[in-house]
């Protein structure tokens, strides 16, 4: 989307996977000069610096990014009801999605990241850079699942309240 669209936050994302485990990945911001890239047990980095999650404990405190805000319509009147409880508890939202939001939360620049369209060659990338810079990066059951479709992007420290949100919004699907 960014890089159809001409903004500057578009990445060109890789990773290597051996069965369902991701062990290196790697994303290039070509307009901003930044390579983000990351090995299992070994951190995740920027240009060089490691990449840590912020210290944000509660929702109320939190910067919420999502890479699509939903339009509720008639026929899907409850279908993405936890994304709106959590609008409503976190103390900012924005739209800075794609691949630029997860690496605004593995910096520490954000503090939860829900993305409601995603498939294996986004999240493959995506989910180690988030968990070796100390987030969480699951499907909206809590699991890790690398062909999620719906994830929850966290700085760890707001995965139970933001799981807990979403577990009791009664959504379709969870």
């Amino acid at each position: 989307y960014a890089f159809v669209h001409g903004m500057p936050t578009y990445g060109i994302m890789v990773a290597f996977m051996q069965d369902d485990d991701v062990w290196l990945s790697a994303v290039h911001f070509p307009s901003l000069k930044k390579t983000v890239y990351s090995s299992k047990g070994h951190g995740s980095f920027c240009n060089g610096e490691r990449l840590a999650v912020s210290n944000t404990t509660t929702l109320d405190q939190a910067l919420l990014l999502t890479s699509n805000i939903p339009s509720p319509s008639p026929s899907q009147k409850d279908a993405d009801a936890e994304f709106w409880t959590l609008y409503r508890l976190a103390k900012e939202t924005r739209s800075w999605g794609d691949c630029y939001g997860h690496y605004l939360v593995a910096a520490g620049f954000a503090d939860v990241l829900i993305d409601l369209y995603m498939g294996l060659t986004d999240n493959a990338p995506l989910v180690l850079i988030i968990s070796e810079a100390g987030g969480t990066y699951t499907n909206y059951a809590g699991d890790s699942d690398p062909y999620a479709t719906k994830v929850i992007i966290t700085n760890g420290h707001l995965f139970n309240e933001v799981l807990a949100t979403i577990k009791s919004s009664n959504v379709i699907g969870v």
